[in-house]
């Protein structure tokens, strides 16, 4: 039994200690679509995805400036075209970025990954159990990463590990049971709502601040310069600020205590 399983046993002791391997469909390593002969390739209606794209709730996202990407192979992008659910994470260097692919109209074309990505694929009666969810919230877990970083060995002669998708497969994970999933699945969103809140108030308050830095660093003759109109537009200003600034905190307050 490895560290993590017996840490797991005893974390849960009702539920059955199963692999990744066990609740998905498939786990591979991205590979690169422009492969082959120039003339061989002619599909390029698609998107090529970098975990430096990540929104708020863990979705990957296409920037704005995503560069045009050149003709693909057609028989590769069969294979390798994304699908809901599918999480990425990635192979080389410390494990830390983590994503999961949206729905399909969040995209405008067909969207793949790059060649430094593992990829987790669910079925689609995987799907409708929650099991990506589950899946993706548990790889983020410390002691999960503190086990994929100090116990699955390097594939690499360097200190940069790359981790492979047969490693993956065999990381042990919790079955947890329909009933207490969905419990679960709940409070991880609850939670995820309340912290993304969070940080909303907390990015507010900073900004907030940053304006009464710069009031504090007004010197008297540019507050004696101004006539009066200027005087009264700026404590207008200031004290709706002020006002939010104070309201800032309640507003978390309650937040917390809606969704708790």
């Amino acid at each position: 039994m490895n560290p993590l399983e017996e840490l797991l046993s005893k974390k849960f002791p009702k539920s059955q200690i199963v692999t990744l391997e066990y609740i998905t469909s498939k786990i591979s390593m991205v590979s690169n679509v422009r492969v082959g002969r120039k003339e061989n390739r002619g599909f390029t209606n698609y998107d090529e995805l970098s975990l430096s794209n990540i929104d708020r709730y863990g979705f990957i996202y296409i920037s704005d400036t995503a560069k045009i990407q050149e003709p693909a192979s057609n028989g590769v992008m069969n294979a390798q075209s994304l699908n809901y659910g599918d999480i990425l994470m990635v192979q080389r260097g410390k494990t830390g970025k983590i994503a999961m692919v949206n729905k399909k109209e969040f995209y405008k074309k067909i969207i793949v990954g790059n060649n430094s990505m593992l990829r987790l694929q669910f079925s689609q009666q995987q799907l409708e159990a929650h099991f990506h969810h589950l899946v993706f919230h548990y790889l983020q877990l410390p002691f999960v990463k503190e086990y994929i970083e100090s116990y699955i060995p390097s594939s690499s002669s360097y200190d940069r590990k790359i981790l492979n998708s047969t490693a993956l497969s065999e990381i042990p994970i919790p079955f947890i049971k329909n009933e207490d999933r969905d419990l679960l699945l709940n409070f991880l969103s609850t939670r995820q709502h309340i912290l993304l809140q969070a940080d909303e108030i907390q990015n507010n308050i900073e900004k907030l601040l940053l304006q009464y830095k710069d009031l504090q660093n007004n010197t008297l003759d540019d507050i004696f310069n101004c006539n009066t109109n200027q005087c009264s537009n700026t404590l207008d200003s200031d004290m709706k600020s002020l006002e939010t600034l104070i309201g800032v905190n309640d507003k978390l307050v309650e937040a917390i205590k809606d969704d708790i």
